[in-house]
């Protein structure tokens, strides 16, 4: 699917027409049709919020939040409906693609360290299909990690009588250097 909708830019500018394409799960938009791209949205990674507003919904990539609107219902209906699709079909294929779970976790923190100092401008240049892998399986590991030191906390609770001092101090040491926080 491809057209115009008006984007929000800012106080300043207002709504601007940009055109949208719709290619697999990522919708590219340029200032006008024939433009280079003015920018990408990574829908197996966003999330669409098809607000009560006749012609507006929104999409939030996690680091910003896209204000689009359409010129009519019918239009802005056409277009939920298509990204709504994409991004089902996007995350069907990544959830039956067993690669991206099993993938190489070798410098997984330096990533994702990388992707919190640079930004989403630099972020947009890799390719869709590895940036998005990349960003199911942090959050993948990040979960099953967060799920481990649950469990952990619960068995030490559960055990805290058996542990000598000695070796109480020592765990709260570990669990205060290599917990994963949520953020």
């Amino acid at each position: 699917m491809e057209g115009e909708l008006l984007k929000w830019t800012n106080y300043v500018l207002g709504w601007r027409e940009r055109y949208f394409v719709l290619k697999g799960s990522v919708l590219l938009y340029y200032i006008k049709k024939g433009d280079k791209i003015k920018g990408k949205i990574h829908l197996s990674v966003s999330s669409l919020n098809a607000t009560s507003n006749d012609y507006r919904f929104e999409i939030d990539t996690g680091t910003s939040i896209f204000y689009l609107r359409a010129h009519t219902k019918e239009k802005k209906n056409e277009w939920v409906k298509a990204i709504k699709l994409a991004k089902f079909e996007a995350e069907s294929k990544m959830q039956n693609n067993p690669e991206i779970l099993n993938s190489n976790i070798n410098g997984s923190s330096r990533m994702i360290n990388e992707m919190e100092n640079i930004g989403i401008t630099r972020l947009s240049m890799l390719p869709d299909d590895i940036l998005t892998k990349k960003v199911i399986f942090i959050k993948t590991l990040t979960d099953n990690l967060a799920k481990l030191n649950l469990d952990f906390d619960n068995f030490l609770q559960q055990n805290k009588k058996s542990f000598s001092s000695e070796i109480s101090i020592s765990l709260n040491e570990f669990l205060n250097t290599y917990r994963v926080r949520n953020r």
